[in-house]
């Protein structure tokens, strides 16, 4: 009804299956009501009015939903690829304080798989790790940080107490690391760090995946997958820890097999061939480490040593060289008890007069402008002070209150602040409304059981804070 009152306009579903999946004999559910009553509308065909729809499962839609006429026109988004993830990775980044040695190019190749909103979180959470240590800008190291949390839901990276494990996990990934290695894959970290899912990681460097994967390229993934198993087979020392590799290198064989039509045959059954490619990519990975035994054995004492690896070092062992440190900074856990920066990460914006003085600016922009605010985590408790336009008891005199319910007011960041009331205020909803009224409804309300908060957003704090200087009859006031 709304859209039909606002023609021309745009309206826009998200997660339509959410609304419209496929129905059943069980005709009378709430999801196929649901389904029916969207048909219905669809069939209007209102002048002016133009749908669109998103969903992540589309397999599940109603085939009527989709039939001409209605969504007919489908515009499938896949992950975006190495390009697509650097440029990306660009415009979430604009507005932070990268280092220098910060390669976009080479963290667009260390995120596949990661959707744009994924690499936007990515490029927050390095600012977040980068802010815990009080750092001035963000290094790659924090981007490592940040890229661990996503990926195993841990900050923390333990190390493994007695020798012997460590030992077993190092000859593990070592296999993983070694063979990816003889098979052409640029290696990007080895380490025997504990992450929450499992005792140790490898990873690799992806290439460009918009070209396609070969069947032996697929077969060298298999084979990598595998090399941890088989390089404790080697040694003669299986432990349990290889599931996960077992499980990835079975489905994508599967997926060769039974999808992809990489068998021998059409005839033979399909467990049979998937079996012979495990069995085939686990003696060439057995191979590979045999006949680069020399290699893989200072691999994995230099692993117990250093208990992480990147890919210089990693090179120069493999090459023979002796190798007493490490070229960087192992992250083996985040330092929690540091508490947060206070001063921003986010770059600086320049003020430009006439941007300002244009009526086209967002508020916020203007108002921190006009203002002339240095809010940078100030505190007005109970004098004035030079950075401050306003006092406490001036705020307290136009809210009608009496100032000994007002505990403080502390500025944010962004050019707006928060009224901490105390808890045993009444009133909280009315000097809420009244603050709603001055500041164009850009107020937040946070309840605790110590105190009542009331957070005045950038773009309402200038409305406001005039009010505050010049009181003058509001609306509904």
């Amino acid at each position: 009804m709304i859209a039909k009152k606002n023609l021309p306009c745009v309206v826009c579903i998200d997660e339509l299956d959410s609304i419209a999946r496929k129905r059943d004999d069980a005709s009378h559910s709430y999801e196929a009501k649901l389904t029916n009553m969207l048909l219905s509308l669809l069939d209007e065909n209102i002048e002016g009015l133009f749908i669109v729809a998103t969903t992540n499962n589309f397999q599940q839609l109603d085939p009527a939903i989709t039939r001409e006429g209605r969504f007919d026109r489908h515009v499938p988004l896949a992950l975006p690829n190495v390009l697509e993830r650097a440029h990306i990775l660009k415009v979430h980044t604009q507005n932070k304080l990268l280092d220098s040695t910060v390669d976009l190019t080479k963290l667009a190749k260390l995120s596949y798989g990661f959707s744009g909103a994924k690499l936007a979180a990515w490029a927050n959470e390095a600012a977040l790790c980068a802010n815990r240590e009080n750092a001035n800008n963000i290094t790659l190291s924090h981007f490592d940080q940040a890229r661990w949390f996503i990926q195993t839901g841990s900050l923390t990276r333990l190390s493994h107490e007695d020798e012997p494990t460590k030992k077993s996990i190092a000859i593990h990934e070592t296999g993983h690391a070694l063979v990816g290695h003889l098979l052409n894959k640029e290696i990007y970290m080895v380490t025997i760090f504990k992450p929450k899912i499992s005792n140790g990681y490898t990873e690799f460097m992806s290439k460009d995946e918009t070209s396609g994967k070969s069947q032996l390229s697929l077969l060298d993934d298999i084979c990598t997958m595998l090399a941890g198993r088989a390089a404790e087979i080697e040694f003669g020392i299986p432990i349990i820890g290889s599931s996960d590799d077992l499980r990835k290198a079975k489905e994508l064989a599967s997926y060769m097999i039974e999808q992809e039509g990489f068998g021998k045959s059409l005839l033979t059954s399909f467990p049979d061939q998937i079996e012979l490619i495990l069995q085939t990519q686990m003696e060439r990975a057995r191979t590979l480490i045999r006949d680069n035994f020399t290699k893989f054995k200072n691999l994995v004492d230099a692993l117990v040593t250093h208990q992480e690896l990147r890919k210089n070092d990693f090179i120069k062992i493999c090459n023979g060289e002796t190798l007493l440190n490490v070229s960087y900074k192992p992250i083996a856990s985040v330092a929690l008890q540091i508490p947060p920066k206070t001063v921003s990460l986010f770059k600086p914006k320049e003020p430009n007069e006439q941007e300002f003085d244009s009526k086209e600016m967002p508020r916020k922009k203007r108002a921190m402008n006009e203002l002339k605010f240095p809010f940078e985590d100030l505190t007005l408790e109970n004098e004035k002070t030079t950075e401050w336009p306003f006092t406490l008891t001036e705020v307290a005199k136009v809210l009608n209150l009496e100032p000994k319910y007002i505990q403080k007011i502390n500025a944010d960041s962004y050019g707006g602040f928060e009224i901490i009331l105390a808890s045993d205020f009444n009133d909280h909803g009315l000097i809420s409304e009244k603050l709603s009224l001055l500041s164009q409804n850009r107020v937040e309300n946070t309840y605790s059981s110590s105190f009542k908060k009331l957070h005045i957003w950038a773009d309402g704090a200038k409305d406001f804070l005039q009010f505050v200087k010049n009181p003058t009859p509001k609306p509904g006031w």
